[in-house]
Order: C-alpha cells, then sequence, then structure tokens
C-alpha cells in the first residue's frame, strides 16, 4: 500500500527568459491565428455578397428571358396571321386579274 500512496513530484526549472519567450510565442501564434481567421470571415463575406448579386442578375436576366419569350411568340402569331392575310390577298388580286383579262 505505501507504493500506491507514494506521489512522485518531478520539479523542473526553466529560465525565465524561455518561459517568456515560450509564452509569447504562443500569443503571436494566436494572434496571427487570430487575424487569418478574420480575413478568411471577410473574404468569406465578400464573396456571399458577389454571389447574392450575381443570383440577383441571374434572376433578372431569367425574367426579362421569359417576357422576350412571350414578345417573340406574340411576333410570331401576328407574322403568321399577316402571312395568312398577305396570301389571301394575293389569291384575291390573281382572281381579280383573271377577271379583268376574261373580259
Amino acid at each position: 500500500m505505501s507504493d500506491q500512496n507514494k506521489q512522485t513530484v518531478i520539479e523542473t526549472k526553466l529560465p525565465l527568459p524561455w518561459l517568456i519567450g515560450c509564452a509569447a510565442a504562443i500569443i503571436f501564434s494566436l494572434g496571427g491565428l487570430y487575424v487569418k481567421v478574420d480575413s478568411l470571415i471577410n473574404t468569406f463575406d465578400k464573396i456571399n455578397e458577389r454571389l447574392e448579386k450575381q443570383n440577383d442578375s441571374f434572376n433578372t436576366v431569367n425574367q426579362n428571358v421569359l417576357i422576350l419569350g412571350g414578345r417573340v411568340d406574340s411576333i410570331s402569331v401576328k407574322t403568321d396571321a399577316n402571312t395568312k392575310d398577305i396570301d389571301s390577298l394575293k389569291q384575291d388580286v390573281d382572281k381579280y386579274l383573271r377577271g379583268a383579262r376574261v373580259q
């Protein structure tokens, strides 16, 4: 039982400049890490803003394409109607000219 209750104390003596140097290195490393993380967050925010602007512009372009598609369809319908009217007019002119030649 006496072996189990024994506590071993290891005493190390480090020079004060080493402790201060190690502490300063750790603090500066954490500071540099903080700066890097902050920079990454700012970059991510900028990328996110650009992505939102691109999504907005994509939606605007998509809406314009749909509007133009509707306009093209209506112009196509009008063109077809005008083509039919022109064909009918040609037939009427041909009939008129044939009737004028006969008489």
